[in-house]
């Protein structure tokens, strides 16, 4: 009766320490082109949980126990995925594909952007070139006078 009462009390430990266990999610990021993405940014937002994607995609984000938050992917280049807990709550290495942040500019973009931009252009006579030619070759035999 003591080892099954012992039995029952372990087995309901193991149960509860299991239940507050905290989540390792570990994954790689990459692109719609299977490029690893650097530098993104995992977690659960207006929360501090939250790790950056290293230099190759990867990462390990360990969210506390009783979480069960969605995950947001999110990077400058590319448009916020989010993901629902039962995706990483198994254990298993994510693969996240994040796709390309397309922004659309005015249709007047370019005319705004050329009206800025001022192109001055010089014109140079062959007499002014001439003359300069022939200060440089005096200036070269100066400094070649001196010891």
């Amino acid at each position: 009766m003591k080892q099954l009462r012992f039995a029952f009390i372990l087995l309901a430990v193991i149960v509860s320490v299991r239940g507050f266990a905290q989540t390792t999610v570990k994954g790689h990021i990459i692109n719609e082109r299977g490029d690893s993405v650097e530098y993104v940014s995992i977690g659960i937002e207006e929360d501090s949980v939250g790790v950056i994607s290293d230099a190759q995609g990867q990462f390990t984000l360990t969210i506390p126990a009783g979480r069960k938050d969605e995950l947001t992917f999110t990077h400058v280049s590319y448009q916020t995925t989010t993901i629902p807990y039962a995706t990483y709550s198994d254990g298993h290495e994510l693969t996240m594909t994040l796709k390309d942040k397309v922004v659309e500019l005015p249709d007047d973009y370019r005319e705004r952007l050329s009206s800025r931009i001022t192109i001055k252009q010089y014109r140079v006579s062959a007499d002014f070139i001439r003359n300069t030619r022939k200060e440089l070759k005096n200036c070269a035999i100066l400094v070649q006078s001196f010891p």
